[in-house]
């Protein structure tokens, strides 16, 4: 079956690159300091939030980006990548940045919030939507 999420994992090698949902913990993220391979995780995870998922994958998808997005880099990754990833990954999350916004209104708001809060640099528009979905929250 074709599907956004298998095509964007395609697009990396992931030779030697293991992220079955028992390394999740130690080989994308440890104690928030994240590793290279969550960077290139983040357009996938991004493609599966187009989809259709139960509302536990939808939040276990989300409460990851947000991680990853948020995460400094672990000490063990060179000087440069120290620098880059971050921004790659708040890159690639920005490229699903209006997938947020509708989670925002119309699902885990708490969550796409945190990530919007870290990858929006619009912080009017942020304001102006938060306060529009927490209005219809009520």
């Amino acid at each position: 079956m074709l599907s956004a999420v298998s095509i964007e994992l395609e697009r990396y090698d992931w030779t030697g690159r293991s992220v079955a949902y028992g390394y999740f913990d130690n080989y994308l993220l440890i104690q928030g300091n994240m590793f290279a391979p969550a960077v290139d995780l983040v357009p996938a995870l991004c493609a599966a939030l187009a989809t259709e998922l139960p509302r536990p994958a939808r939040t276990w998808v989300l409460y990851l980006i947000g991680e990853i997005v948020s995460a400094d880099v672990h000490i063990e990754e060179p000087a440069q990548a120290r620098i880059e990833l971050p921004e790659r990954a708040k890159e690639h999350a920005r490229a699903a940045l209006w997938l947020f916004y509708h989670e925002l209104c119309h699902g885990r708001a708490d969550l796409a919030y945190d990530i919007l809060e870290e990858i929006e640099p619009d912080r009017d528009r942020l304001a102006r939507f938060e306060e529009r979905a927490r209005d219809q929250r009520r």
